[in-house]
């Protein structure tokens, strides 16, 4: 399929006179350079970091504890009688009930909210990757390029997009100073 639209492409630009005009632009860089992309991974570094702040986790430490105080307890059981080493015995098994429910309990909803926050980052990631393409296609339109390629794109087998361009126009730290000078204007008061 992309060999099918590169050859469309030449095609194309093989029937025009002039040769096309061809830039690139390296996303995966612009994206790690804006302060907005690091405030998306420390919301959601953030938004982890409470899930394991739940009461949930303290009663399942909590349960974690007693089970063990119980387990020695179980373990030095031979001086008790009968029925008090049955009584323990039915503590233990009671207490191990309640902590693997615990730690089910526990194992859900930490599963649950973690995908909730990684389903948030990965749209505010999209969003904000629209953004960048959006920034870096109107500078190619407004330079007159032809075609932007992404320099650090990977193909599905993780092999580089672009194996080879000789001295090739790049337009990233264009589209970053785009995305700075926006920041530093909405960051910045407004006037009366």
């Amino acid at each position: 399929m992309l060999r099918v639209a590169i050859a469309i492409m030449a095609l194309g630009f093989g029937c025009a006179s002039a040769a096309p005009k061809i830039a690139g632009v390296r996303i995966s860089d612009i994206y790690q350079k804006l302060q907005v992309s690091h405030e998306i991974e420390d919301r959601a570094t953030e938004a982890r970091r409470a899930i394991g702040k739940d009461p949930r986790f303290a009663a399942l430490a909590e349960a974690v504890k007693k089970l063990e105080e119980l387990e020695g307890q179980l373990a030095k059981s031979q001086d008790l009688d009968r029925l008090s080493r049955e009584r323990l015995q039915q503590q233990y098994l009671v207490k191990r009930d309640e902590e693997a429910s615990l730690r089910r309990e526990v194992q859900l909803y930490q599963a649950e909210q973690l995908k909730t926050v990684n389903e948030r980052m990965v749209s505010e990631m999209t969003d904000q990757l629209g953004k960048i393409q959006e920034a870096a296609a109107g500078l190619a339109r407004e330079k007159g390029f032809d075609l932007l390629l992404d320099l650090s794109g990977k193909t599905n087998t993780s092999l580089p997009f672009v194996v080879y361009a000789k001295d090739p126009v790049d337009l990233t730290d264009e589209v970053v100073s785009q995305f700075t000078i926006v920041d530093a204007a909405q960051a910045s008061p407004s006037e009366p």
